[in-house]
């Protein structure tokens, strides 16, 4: 129920069908790196490539943990979600690797991409399996960095609506080792997400 709940807050309020989770990764306030100006107040919409098409914007604000975290709630008129922790860690070049757990109760961990668009938001591209990949020739590839075995699972009866797990205590060596592997990368789609836009003080 606890991945369900991060899969919720964070996902199906976007049109996402499907996402990457994993075991809550070894990730210490050292690991962590800080993305100047992203603490703030912002409206979240959804990213063009959702295949849930584009749902009613919702307003969200950023905080920073004294860990080196960060709180993301969402808004929903008079309705505030509960926090969602995340933490970033280097990517190639100006490009953040996301890991979001629940901020009471991190036993689970899914994953993303931040970057920083020239106009001043924020776009989080959620990692997923393309479906063709979903196949045990990926389990060898992903145990080359510390993954003991990928599940591949379905949230419901919609065989597009999926949340395959990584199962193993990655450490940040080994995500960014991860997620940063050609034929890694070849297996995900990213185009879809969310992207936070600064509110006009």
């Amino acid at each position: 129920m606890r991945r369900l709940a991060l899969l919720l807050v964070v996902t199906l309020a976007f049109g996402l069908a499907s996402c990457l989770t994993g075991d809550a990764p070894q990730l210490k306030p050292e690991d962590l790196v800080q993305a100047k100006d992203l603490p703030g107040t912002y409206t979240a919409i959804a990213l063009p490539g959702n295949p849930g098409g584009q749902p009613p914007s919702v307003d969200a604000r950023v905080e920073a943990a004294k860990d080196g975290s960060y709180f993301l709630t969402f808004i929903e008129a008079d309705h505030v979600d509960t926090p969602t922790r995340l933490r970033l860690l280097p990517d190639q070049g100006d490009r953040y690797l996301c890991v979001f757990t629940e901020a009471d109760s991190p036993d689970r961990a899914m994953y993303g991409r931040l970057e920083h668009e020239p106009a001043g938001g924020w776009a989080f591209h959620i990692f997923d399996i393309k479906p063709e990949r979903r196949t045990e020739d990926l389990q060898p590839i992903l145990q080359r960095h510390g993954v003991e075995k990928i599940v591949f699972e379905q949230l419901g009866s919609d065989p597009a609506t999926t949340a395959d797990h990584i199962q193993g205590a990655l450490s940040a060596a080994q995500i960014r080792a991860l997620f940063s592997d050609p034929d890694v990368l070849a297996a995900l789609q990213t185009d879809a997400g969310f992207r936070l836009q600064p509110k006009a003080h």
